[in-house]
């Protein structure tokens, strides 16, 4: 893009050459004094102006007789006839000029240049992006036959845990009336989830987006301390927990409003609004004001008018994890931390390089930390009703947890000795 800056400057040049444009302005200045110059004239007192300009003489006055014949003469003390060009004046109409005409010129010519840059990138857009993706694709065989081993049993274990939570979902819908089963509809839906952002995980890491993949474990980690809440506690804190959705959706519908029609969206009728508030005013008189609050449905359970998700994560004794928890957080935000640390980048590097893009390093933290919430979820999903087959699988996804955790360490190690 420098290239274009360089243009923009050489096209400023030709624009505003001394000459050319200075004998214009100081055209100008004489007509208001009825003074017509020839072009030799003009040449003449250009020239001057010229000179004393470089020679640090912009601050003086310049003074001109023009004789009946026609020639001048120039100097810088006036004569018996003489007209005065007042070079700071002419310096600054010059500046002023250039000013007044510089965002014009800047706005066409970027309109002009990016329009042709633009045709030209979308006809050679095709061998741009293949050539792009085998790029990748070179560097994602590459980071996975350094991170293989943990990377198969991370995929292995989030498709033994989907397909448990798949087949006992099935299980307790066909043996039991759902109806009012809200702790359960809290738990499948939580743990249905959880193996979602467990594979957009995976899939970050095949691809070398170890930050990206420690911010979506922050999701995974909340939905597994609210698993783990819920299956503690009985089937009325679930029925809560659900519940409270109407208060977010009345919540998010001011903001909705307020910005619809700036954002070009369909405001909501006055009928919708009437609804969700009649249901929000319904659970306050039910469950009372604190219900209201982020975390309104955990009140009476954590004994606190406004509870938090910290005082969740303390209750279920997963506090532990808030280092870890924060570290991502970093992820998330754009706090200065985020700026200046990236898990991609090793110690040496951080002072080095700008990541924009794809690493082979700091898989391990996101992919351990990933394996140990699913657990946490598939654990309090498959507690509901445990079955026999439920215990052999969390003894399976328990001992397949160390596995993945001993292969992540020794990857990362193996790379951090070979200085990537």
């Amino acid at each position: 893009m420098q290239t274009l800056q360089s243009v923009l400057q050489s096209e400023l040049k030709k624009l505003f050459a001394f000459p050319t444009f200075t004998a214009g302005l100081i055209r100008d200045q004489l007509k208001k004094d009825q003074i017509d110059l020839t072009d030799n004239q003009l040449g003449q007192i250009v020239d001057t102006f010229s000179k004393l300009e470089k020679e640090g003489h912009i601050g003086d006055t310049l003074h001109i007789e023009i004789d009946d014949d026609g020639s001048i003469r120039l100097g810088e003390k006036p004569g018996s006839d003489s007209r005065v060009i007042d070079l700071p004046s002419v310096a600054d109409e010059k500046i002023k000029k250039i000013y007044d005409c510089l965002p014009e010129i800047v706005i066409e010519m970027s309109s002009s240049v990016g329009s042709d840059i633009l045709k030209t990138l979308k006809h050679d857009a095709r061998r741009m992006l293949l050539e792009h993706a085998a790029i990748q694709r070179g560097f994602d065989d590459r980071l996975y036959r350094k991170w293989k081993k943990p990377l198969q049993l991370m995929e292995m274990f989030i498709v033994i845990a989907e397909e448990a939570g798949s087949d006992y979902n099935d299980y307790i819908s066909s043996n039991n009336d759902l109806s009012k089963a809200y702790k359960f509809e809290a738990l499948r839906r939580l743990h249905a989830r959880a193996c979602q952002v467990s594979n957009e995980i995976l899939v970050l890491l095949k691809s070398g987006y170890a930050d990206g993949a420690h911010a979506r474990w922050r999701t995974l980690h909340e939905i597994s301390v609210v698993a783990n809440f819920l299956g503690r506690q009985d089937n009325d804190l679930a029925e809560r927990y659900l519940l409270h959705d109407v208060i977010e959706r009345y919540q998010s519908s001011h903001l909705y409003q307020e910005y619809s029609q700036q954002l070009g969206l369909e405001l909501f009728s006055d009928g919708e609004i009437a609804a969700l508030r009649s249901q929000y005013d319904s659970l306050l008189s039910q469950f009372g004001t604190n219900f209201a609050n982020e975390y309104g449905w955990a009140a009476a359970v954590l004994g606190k008018t406004n509870p938090n998700f910290a005082d969740i994560e303390r209750f279920v004794e997963m506090r532990h994890i808030r280092p870890y928890y924060k570290m991502a957080c970093i992820n998330v935000h754009a706090g200065p931390r985020a700026a200046l640390f990236r898990l991609g980048l090793s110690e040496e590097q951080q002072n080095q390089i700008l990541l924009s893009g794809s690493s082979d390093l700091g898989l391990a933290d996101p992919g351990e930390n990933a394996v140990y919430s699913l657990l946490i979820t598939t654990c309090s999903l498959l507690n509901y009703e445990p079955t026999l087959d439920c215990l052999v699988v969390l003894n399976i996804l328990q001992k397949l947890e160390q596995e993945v955790f001993d292969a992540f360490d020794q990857a990362h190690h193996k790379l951090l000795s070979k200085g990537n």
